[in-house]
């Protein structure tokens, strides 16, 4: 029963990687690059920091459980995979027809990642 759930937890991570890469390469325009949530801050930026943020939570979920994607360095290794989807999904839209290339963009998606972490790190060190 252990390895089908290990084999469960990583079937889930891999299919809302792919997921999240290809629906960031769809050539689609949005109206949430319109919608300002506060001064400069808008509904897509929000959007981007908390798909990030949860993804980054994932971590916890498997570590919860006592399952990792990685024999060694999990951690580490974990968030490597999320910071490049971060960066990647940003830099393919340049070379997609209605998409565009956003700083500010990044800027969510690496925030996200960081606070998660810093949330992870806070549990762990709790736990220990």
């Amino acid at each position: 029963m252990r390895f089908k759930e290990i084999k469960i937890y990583n079937l889930l991570f891999v299919i809302g990687y792919v997921l999240v890469f290809v629906v960031t390469c769809l050539p689609i325009g949005g109206k949430l690059n319109r919608v300002k949530v506060f001064s400069g801050l808008r509904l897509d930026h929000l959007l981007h920091f908390s798909l990030y943020f949860l993804m980054t939570l994932y971590y916890l979920l498997g570590r919860r459980n006592n399952q990792y994607l990685f024999s060694t360095k999990p951690l580490l290794k974990f968030l490597c995979l999320i910071f490049f989807l971060a960066l990647s999904t940003e830099m393919c839209q340049l070379w997609i027809p209605s998409r565009s290339f956003n700083l500010f963009d990044i800027i969510a998606n690496l925030s996200g990642v960081l606070i998660g972490y810093i949330v992870i790190a806070l549990v762990c060190r709790n736990k220990a």
